[in-house]
């Protein structure tokens, strides 16, 4: 893969295509993105020889990416879903929990007026 501009193009466009595959959420919080707002992070961090292929992108929120760090994904997952880590996991985890709450409460209420 080059680097430079080619590789920032490059990530730009893996970025967009795994916010629209995950519906506009960061994949680890659910919080709604915009292309602005989205990152480009590695499921499995590059320092742990993970690839830039676009499989191994998901468009995150700045906070969550940066809380991952060198985690793996399913790593930082766990330690949201399990709130174990510091203040930055714990962030997460409420963020994670009022979108999945408001999430909810938007298809009670789209059920009730159907």
């Amino acid at each position: 893969m080059k680097h430079g501009t080619d590789n920032f193009a490059w990530k730009q466009v893996a970025r967009s295509m795994a916010l629209a595959e995950q519906e506009g959420r960061c994949a680890y919080c659910r919080t709604r993105l915009t292309q602005a707002d989205a990152t480009a992070d590695h499921v499995i961090p590059r320092k742990r020889r993970g690839s830039d292929r676009s499989d191994n992108i998901v468009a995150a929120c700045g906070p969550c990416n940066s809380a991952k760090g060198h985690m793996s994904a399913a790593r930082f997952k766990k330690a949201v879903k399990a709130r174990e880590g510091g203040f930055a996991i714990q962030l997460a985890w409420l963020r994670r929990s009022i979108n999945l709450a408001t999430d909810r409460a938007v298809r009670n209420i789209e059920r009730a007026c159907r």
